[in-house]
């Protein structure tokens, strides 16, 4: 008997447990193990919320460099409703608002890990032990907004054109502004979970 209890008291000192065989505290095993499962799905759970910040992230990065491009594209649009400016300077101006409108049309096919970055969908994410969601706001740059300045549509090779594509990426400055902020908010709410 006294090498049987000095047996379960080597054992629970080698491995920290109070409980190292059911019939030590059957209750206390089921409590125990409930616990642990729980911490498990919190751990998960955790990870899920890290990895959603990671992608909010990247989503903010790209958008950052859309931004720059946009900014750009509409100085490159009153540059070219300048009347001291020719056919050629304009041409000019067009060839770097081509190759920007490129850019951004470029990023909206960019992912995170085979998950699309740029979609009409939420996302949701997992966010407790009892695997509750919560819905980040999507980022969907497809819409119009961007479009109009991506789809080749606009140019500033004439003055007239100028105009429309000024308006056109102003829209477009307007939506990533409302875009970046709802992609803070999601990185608050995230921070807080």
């Amino acid at each position: 008997s006294s090498s049987a209890n000095l047996a379960k008291s080597l054992q629970r000192l080698s491995s920290g447990s109070k409980i190292v065989s059911p019939e030590d505290d059957a209750a206390g095993l089921g409590v125990s193990m409930k616990f642990d499962a729980q911490s498990s799905r919190i751990d998960a759970a955790k990870n899920n919320v890290s990895n959603a910040t990671s992608f909010t992230q990247t989503q903010d990065g790209f958008l950052q460099q859309v931004s720059t491009a946009l900014d750009r594209m509409s100085e490159l649009s009153v540059s070219a409703q300048d009347i001291t400016k020719t056919d050629s300077d304009r041409a000019l101006y067009q060839a770097e608002f081509s190759q920007l409108a490129s850019y951004v049309s470029n990023i909206t096919g960019k992912d995170f890990n085979g998950v699309s970055l740029f979609t009409s969908s939420a996302k949701n994410v997992t966010i407790d032990s009892d695997a509750n969601t919560w819905s980040m706001t999507a980022v969907d740059m497809s819409i119009s907004a961007y479009s109009a300045i991506t789809g080749g549509s606009q140019t500033v090779a004439t003055t007239t054109g100028a105009v429309s594509a000024l308006a056109a990426v102003k829209a477009a400055i307007t939506q990533l502004a409302a875009d970046r902020a709802n992609i803070g908010a999601s990185l608050a709410r995230l921070s807080y979970t």
